[in-house]
């Protein structure tokens, strides 16, 4: 029998009633902001994407497969097409040329009207010829600065620190299957062939393993998004869009018009905030780079059988894991739910945070979230 083609689920709103009467968001959208979920649910059409998002779009779609490969190419992973495997996660969906994809759900609430559903389509699943063992996969086609952006935040936050909707997605490719994830990100290259036309090339891929443990939404976290936007919905409740805007938004023409504060071209200032962002991403390179040698030095002294010592003017020494920091704040307030009992808050805050001047780099059409 054959199942919905891809196109079809994917031409679907970010939230809607399915067929069954039942509330359906997809997985990625949680990761928007409230004002388009809730305009989505209350059946607002959303603008198309831009030609130059789509463009954009498009080319994650088409080169999905070929960094999937060269991602795995390094692994005991393969992406199954077996329907029987697909079948025991969810729904199969059908590709251009044949190739099956598995639509998976997370769903609670009675059936029918009433029920809520977050639906995913997960880039593949992965079997592991070792063992056996299979993973959900996600993949990422991604141009240099978000490329870089990523990776920073995978190394240093796990699957939280892909931040806005790919956090979310992976949280639920994961729950919805009960499988680990693997994610593969490319890098995207954009340069001119001899006739002068754009080329998109693959610089490389990395590829990164997260157990169960790691999910970065539980499920009750999963359902609190879903349930603050219903609570919206219930109340003909509309929230403010936040400032700045997330981008690519397909409620752009609703949001309220903000007074752009004029540009500054003072020369010398220009100079410094433009010096001030080659730095940034120049700590950031490094932040990564240094993380990258750190494990390479822990490769090296497990190899040589040393627990640390003195090397290059820096001291090594192996210590173990222990529990995370308490946070006072949170015991406080568990404490008080429990006890519903209070405090004068203000007798036990700290002294007042010093403002200053916030820097955040502005964003270009180029660098919104792609496939």
């Amino acid at each position: 029998m054959t199942g919905p083609t891809r196109d079809e689920v994917y031409d679907r709103p970010i939230a809607y009633e399915d067929d069954d009467g039942r509330i359906v968001y997809r997985a990625s959208s949680l990761g928007m902001c409230d004002g388009a979920l809730v305009r989505a649910r209350m059946g607002v059409t959303g603008a198309l994407p831009s030609d130059f998002m789509q463009t954009r779009f498009d080319e994650g779609t088409a080169w999905e497969a070929r960094v999937l490969e060269a991602g795995l190419a390094e692994t005991d992973y393969f992406a199954t097409q077996d329907r029987g495997i697909l079948e025991w996660h969810g729904r199969v969906v059908e590709a251009a040329g044949g190739e099956l994809q598995v639509e998976t759900e997370v769903t609670w609430g009675a059936e029918g009207a009433g029920g809520k559903v977050v639906r995913c389509h997960p880039d593949g699943i992965l079997v592991n010829r070792a063992d056996a063992t299979m993973a959900v996969c996600e993949v990422k086609f991604l141009g240099e600065s978000m490329h870089a952006d990523k990776i920073r935040g995978l190394k240093k936050d796990g699957l939280r620190g892909l931040g806005g909707t790919y956090a979310w997605q992976a949280a639920v490719e994961m729950l919805s299957t009960g499988l680990p994830m693997v994610y593969v990100i490319g890098e995207k290259v954009r340069a001119k062939d001899e006739a002068g036309d754009e080329v998109v090339s693959l610089a490389g891929t990395e590829v990164f393993e997260f157990g169960l443990d790691e999910v970065p939404y539980s499920l009750a976290e999963v359902k609190m998004r879903v349930l603050q936007i219903e609570g919206y919905v219930a109340r003909s409740e509309m929230p403010a869009c936040p400032v700045p805007f997330t981008y690519p938004c397909p409620y752009w023409a609703e949001h309220d018009v903000v007074e752009k504060k004029a540009a500054l071209e003072d020369a010398k200032l220009v100079h410094l905030v433009e010096s001030y962002g080659r730095a940034m991403d120049a700590k950031g390179r490094h932040e990564v780079e240094a993380a990258e040698i750190k494990g390479n030095i822990t490769d090296r002294l497990i190899e040589l059988h040393e627990d640390g010592g003195s090397c290059g003017g820096w001291e090594m020494v192996f210590v173990e894991s222990r529990p995370g920091n308490v946070s006072w704040s949170k015991a406080y307030k568990a404490l008080a739910k429990k006890a519903k009992m209070s405090v004068e808050e203000d007798e036990f805050r700290g002294a007042t945070v010093s403002g200053g001047l916030r820097m955040t780099r502005a964003k270009d059409e180029d660098e919104g979230e792609e496939k």
